[in-house]
């Protein structure tokens, strides 16, 4: 085969490979669009959730429980102006202890 010949047999494969990788290449852009519009979605709807935990007149406090084969595990990881106004404590100066921590005996 002359070089003329290899080299074009090369091209092809070089724009073969390229097709391919471009193909690839659009397919992860289309999905990293598919994801960042869910993560849009979602921080839409935990700003929403967030802002009526803020502004509900119901004291609240959210627990996490930490293992779930140990119900003394539960652990304060929240509260709301309005569990602050009831209470009289700041968030800030919360320890953030589990429930048995808080309400011990």
């Amino acid at each position: 085969m002359s070089e003329r010949i290899i080299a074009e047999e090369r091209l092809k494969e070089n724009e073969k490979l390229l097709r391919k990788q471009n193909e690839e290449y659009a397919a992860l852009n289309q999905e990293l669009r598919w994801r960042n519009e869910q993560i849009l979605m979602i921080n839409k709807e935990l700003q929403q959730a967030s802002d009526i935990f803020m502004n509900i007149r119901t004291g609240l406090h959210i627990y996490h429980l930490e293992d779930q084969n140990d119900d003394r595990s539960l652990r304060m990881i929240g509260t709301n102006p309005a569990a602050e106004r009831l209470t009289g404590l700041q968030a800030k100066d919360l320890p953030w202890n589990t429930l048995d921590e808080n309400s011990p005996d």
